[in-house]
């Protein structure tokens, strides 16, 4: 009699265990609200993944916004033809770009003590729904620092364009950076 009520209590904690489990695995997935965008200059939130960053590259936002009426230049998708950062703060798209188009945006600031002539590979995954569709965007575009030492900080706007104008929904945006080796040798 007491070898059964011990494998009973044994089964109930165990029951009582994985029942806690599954209640908060189901909290954790469905306490995840993507950012869905209705109109201008929203801003949006989560949990960055942890990372290291390179020391004078540095991510310092991401929001969500329009693509300006003056539209930014295409950076290069190209390994050793990256392009060319100026001297002074900028903005640039990762896809080609439409005016006004609803777009995530990312901020990285460029600080002095960074290495000149020096190529940078940046890769970049948005997950996002129009409408009802979803979808799913990937690019990795090569940067290249200047050939003359910068003397302050500089900021990076790039732009990631939707595709439209209207509502869209942003689930995730990552951006992960890494240094090359030399231009034209990247991981």
């Amino acid at each position: 009699m007491r070898k059964h009520s011990s494998q009973r209590r044994f089964a109930l904690g165990f029951l009582a265990v994985g029942g806690a489990a599954l209640v908060i695995a189901v909290a954790t997935v469905t306490g995840a609200v993507p950012l869905r965008i209705t109109h201008a200059n929203e801003t949006a939130n989560g949990s960055q993944s942890s990372a290291e960053f390179l020391v004078h590259w540095q991510q310092t936002g991401e929001m969500t916004g329009a693509i300006p009426a003056a539209v930014p230049a295409l950076l290069s998708g190209a390994v050793g033809a990256p392009t060319v950062l100026p001297g002074a703060n900028a903005r640039e798209t990762i896809n080609p770009g439409t005016a006004r188009h609803t777009a995530l945006l990312w901020t990285f600031d460029e600080t002095v003590g960074i290495t000149t002539s020096t190529e940078i590979e940046v890769q970049f995954t948005v997950d996002y729904t129009v409408g009802t569709t979803p979808a799913k965007f990937s690019t990795t575009v090569y940067l290249e620092t200047q050939a003359a030492a910068i003397v302050r900080t500089l900021t990076f706007t790039l732009y990631f364009d939707a595709g439209t104008a209207a509502a869209v929904e942003f689930s995730s945006g990552l951006e992960v950076a890494q240094v090359c080796t030399a231009v034209g040798t990247c991981p």
